[in-house]
């Protein structure tokens, strides 16, 4: 539940020092020749004032659920004030700081797809030079799946030495910073959804599309005003896509809702095709010897 106040305070420091960085290279720099504002941009100074924030931010006592932390940032940074979260699944934790990037980034069409290809284990690479915007991506399209759970491997941003996971005999959902032009192309090759979040664009394997879901029409047209609302591509630049306030969060658990709604129905459906028995309508009960029916029992709970 603190996962959302971490990664604020972490990217608020990274966004300053950024801020600071670039005014820098906006200026001249006989501007700061004799000027006492050289201190903000001396590595050494912003190392100290870093590790002194992170000492105070480490000090705070943890709050418990429903209680907010208030902490009175030093060096011109913006507070933090955090309310605990009460009785929030994992998939409403995700998606409340998360979801709603997607959501501004991403096509509905496109989200749809996601989300189906997701549901049917499909193999799937996201590439874009934003990393934030990349693993908001990825976290939020296995929230969306909620209550089902997604088993295959995940990996929100994948390191240059370990690019031979791209090519792993399961499903999965990558994340790559930079991928290659051979990678592209052999991707596709293998039938791997490859994804240009920067573009908006979905590259499907050659001759082997999305399987259409049951019943999506009605799911889109509950996320339309939402997604309306939401999407603008010049958001895809933004330093920080991750601080939403109260109402936003809302609109993201009502997001969550439909999807929720949409698996638990496509479970029912499927549940209903299903012959429910148990091991013993197989077996008499009159039978002395009943060590094979235990021996079977035992084996089938096993497995």
């Amino acid at each position: 539940p603190f996962f959302s106040m971490h990664f604020q305070f972490i990217y608020d420091i990274i966004g300053h020092e950024r801020f600071l960085k670039q005014l820098k290279l906006q200026t001249n720099s006989s501007d700061f020749s004799n000027n006492d504002d050289n201190n903000l941009f001396d590595l050494t100074t912003k190392s100290k004032e870093i590790i002194q924030m992170l000492d105070l931010y480490n000090s705070k006592n943890t709050p418990q659920p429903g209680q907010k932390l208030f902490i009175k940032m030093p060096f011109e940074h913006k507070d933090i004030e955090f309310t605990v979260p009460i009785k929030c699944s994992k998939s409403q934790l995700i998606s409340r700081w998360c979801l709603l990037t997607t959501f501004k980034l991403i096509s509905l069409d496109n989200i749809l797809k996601l989300f189906s290809a997701i549901l049917q284990e499909r193999q799937i690479v996201i590439h874009s030079k934003n990393i934030g915007n990349l693993s908001n991506v990825v976290l939020s399209l296995v929230s969306l799946i909620h209550p089902l759970t997604w088993h295959g491997l995940l990996i929100p941003i994948l390191p240059k030495h370990l690019e031979y996971c791209l090519y792993a005999p399961v499903p999965y959902i990558i994340c790559s910073v930079n991928l290659s032009e051979h990678h592209f192309e052999s991707l596709l090759n293998s039938g791997v959804l490859v994804v240009s979040l920067d573009e908006d664009k979905i590259n499907f394997p050659h001759n082997n599309d999305i399987a259409i879901l049951p019943s999506m029409q009605p799911l889109k047209s509950s996320l339309k005003s939402f997604h309306k609302d939401l999407y603008n591509r010049k958001l895809s630049n933004l330093e920080n896509p991750f601080y939403y306030d109260e109402s936003l969060i809302q609109t993201s658990k009502r997001i969550l809702s439909c999807f929720i709604t949409y698996c638990e129905r496509f479970l029912q459906n499927i549940k209903n095709h299903f012959i429910n028995f148990t091991i013993e309508n197989y077996f008499d009960y009159n039978i002395r010897d009943k060590s094979i029916l235990n021996l079977l029992k035992t084996l089938n709970y096993n497995n």
